[in-house]
């Protein structure tokens, strides 16, 4: 990785929680990092996230709690900067339904191109201008995954504005 790249890490709550910068090796630390139950995000993430600028992130990985519980180095598998073919292909961006025609015969199907060296993917869906997580996939051995309205908590997705993201594992977990 490049010298002067902003690496992001953020709870399972999409919350940043520490922010640093790869020196002239491409290296990056992150100091006195508080145990969290569900692991972090390290992102350097994808495009097509608006919640980040190009300039900040490309990427991501996911580190379990265990690694940071052992205060142990984590090696990370070497993201390529201009990677950005990680993208989703199904529904497109500008899409937009109404919540009241989704349902279990009538599922939303996402879609993405596989990402080189994922084993296995998983799918988030956020509401709102603060990204609450609301949804989320198992593991997939697939791209793609349905949404058939039924949030987490068991609940019918209300009107509004939701995003959704695909996270990709390597054998590095």
């Amino acid at each position: 990785m490049p010298a002067g790249v902003t690496v992001k890490l953020e709870d399972q709550a999409y919350a940043i929680v520490a922010t640093c910068t790869t020196d002239m090796e491409g290296f990056y630390i992150f100091k006195d990092l508080t145990v969290l139950g569900q692991g972090f995000n390290v992102l350097f993430a994808q495009a097509w996230n608006e919640q980040y600028s190009e300039e900040d992130v490309v990427s991501w990985a996911w580190i379990g709690p265990f690694a940071v519980a052992r205060s142990s180095v984590v090696e990370l598998p070497d993201f390529e900067i201009g990677q950005r073919d990680f993208v989703p292909i199904n529904p497109p961006m500008s899409e937009s339904f109404s919540v009241g025609e989704i349902s279990a015969q009538n599922p939303i199907l996402f879609e993405w191109n596989p990402y080189p060296g994922a084993e296995s993917y998983w799918v988030d869906l956020s509401q709102g201008d603060d990204l609450t997580p609301v949804w989320h996939t198992q593991l997939l051995n697939t791209t793609s995954a349905v949404f058939d309205r039924v949030l987490d908590n068991g609940s019918l997705a209300d009107p509004d504005t939701y995003w959704w993201g695909v996270g990709a594992r390597g054998n590095v977990g």
